[in-house]
């Protein structure tokens, strides 16, 4: 889902039942993806409305606005092809392009590879490698689009991937809604995983960043960061800081993509969550952090000093919410051993 001035759009996964027969299961199969445009002034206003819906065979479209008057949407058509479509706002009529990237791995059936923490579950058992993540931004009068996506590890492919990365594909904008691919910054490490990105632009023309790490001596963690652009002879790169360390892995093998990021200014607002004291979901902790990259305003070069700041809240709304499910969850258990 996103936002402009003046419209929603809504971009969603049809399935349909499996061999099975049965619609709700992990049998289910894909069918299409549908993007839909809602105009805000009707829907805000509780009125009736006319929407526009694109629909496709490609799976999942993840769309992001560029912030003037056109919306982007991408999937992948390969591991080393995007496909884009331009949707202006003006238009009922969308094109595509196709764009090679750097190959990378999908990874083994529905997950993007494991990555056991040290308790040894796979705390990216579920994750797979649809696009999670896509933002605009701007700097003087060029403009950006990016997506990116969880892959597995894979040193053949260039680079020391020996886990899980977040891929990342950032394209210039040319005439017309034309894309051409600027860089392809990846977030990795070799000692443990990058996972569930979530991105915003800010006006300074900097991209930030929320994702969880994890994997190898690493249980699952928050991290948030900075994409910095080429200043000074140098190329985008990034800048991260730890938000929360987890002390645990999950109960089972699975995480999920319940990351947000929010451009504010020259800030962003970005959700996380860890587990703390155990593996169940009464020991997740979700957090609101604010952060900043503290540079000379403007578009001028990144000095040495230049760090993040980063203000970490847990606030009391999200406490409030954790404390409710606890006591939720505490309740379905003692009716569960009272049925017993």
């Amino acid at each position: 889902m996103t936002l402009s001035k003046d419209f929603l759009y809504l971009s969603v996964n049809g399935f349909g039942p499996g061999e099975d027969g049965i619609l709700g299961t992990d049998d289910d199969t894909f069918q299409r993806s549908v993007l839909v445009r809602i105009p805000l002034k009707e829907f805000t206003a509780y009125k009736a409305f006319k929407y526009r819906r694109f629909t496709s065979t490609d799976f999942s479209l993840k769309p992001t606005f560029d912030g003037d008057k056109t919306l982007y949407a991408a999937c992948h058509r390969t591991t080393q092809q995007l496909r884009i479509l331009a949707w202006p706002e003006n238009s009922t009529s969308l094109t595509a392009q196709q764009i090679t990237v750097q190959g990378w791995n999908g990874g083994r059936g529905q997950s993007t590879a494991p990555s056991p923490d040290p308790d040894g579950r796979d705390w990216l058992g579920r994750s797979d490698p649809r696009i999670v993540a896509g933002w605009a931004m701007r700097r003087g009068e060029d403009r950006y689009i990016g997506f990116a996506w969880n892959a597995a590890q894979n040193s053949s492919l260039g680079g020391s991937f020996l886990f899980p990365q977040v891929r990342v594909a950032l394209f210039k904008r040319g005439e017309g809604e034309k894309l051409s691919l600027e860089a392809q910054p990846h977030l990795w490490n070799d000692q443990f995983a990058f996972a569930y990105p979530a991105l915003a632009g800010n006006q300074d023309g900097r991209a930030g960043i929320s994702v969880n790490y994890g994997g190898g001596s690493e249980f699952p963690s928050h991290g948030v960061g900075v994409l910095l652009p080429p200043e000074g002879g140098s190329s985008w790169r990034w800048k991260l800081v730890s938000a929360d360390k987890g002390t645990n892995g999950p109960s089972r093998n699975s995480w999920g993509d319940y990351l947000s990021c929010l451009a504010s200014g020259r800030d962003w607002v970005a959700t996380g969550l860890t587990l703390h004291g155990g593996p169940a979901e009464t020991n997740m902790v979700p957090r609101v952090v604010r952060f900043t990259f503290d540079a000379e305003p403007g578009l001028g070069a990144v000095a040495p000093g230049d760090r993040l700041k980063v203000l970490i809240r847990e606030t009391e709304a999200l406490r409030r919410e954790v404390d409710e499910l606890k006591k939720t969850v505490e309740e379905l258990r003692k009716r569960k051993d009272k049925d017993r």
